[in-house]
């Protein structure tokens, strides 16, 4: 991997093989994969750069939007905290 890697017209037929529109490849995402890379010292083809690439793509798609809360993705409690009020019976001073 180097700075200057480009996917090429090769992305859009490894896209479409890997189930991936390509509008959903954007340039901060080979960007990120690029600067990933670059701090590694492993050598493939174009080919299996732009596989890696893919693949990357498909996974932050499966974990969900990285730049949403973690609040909205966090499971239900199986204890109900969130649905109590600890507010109630607090005055605006902060006292009972």
């Amino acid at each position: 991997m180097f700075a200057e890697w480009d996917p090429g017209t090769d992305l859009e037929t490894h896209a479409k093989l890997n189930g991936i529109p390509v509008h959903e490849i954007t340039q901060e995402a080979i960007g990120e994969f690029i600067s990933y890379w670059i701090t590694r010292n492993d050598e493939l083809t174009h080919s299996g750069w732009l596989h890696k690439l893919l693949q990357s793509i498909k996974a932050t798609k499966m974990r969900g939007n990285p730049k949403t809360p973690h609040r909205q993705n966090k499971p239900p409690s199986l204890h109900h905290f969130d649905d109590i009020d600890y507010t109630f019976g607090v005055t605006e001073d902060g006292k009972f």
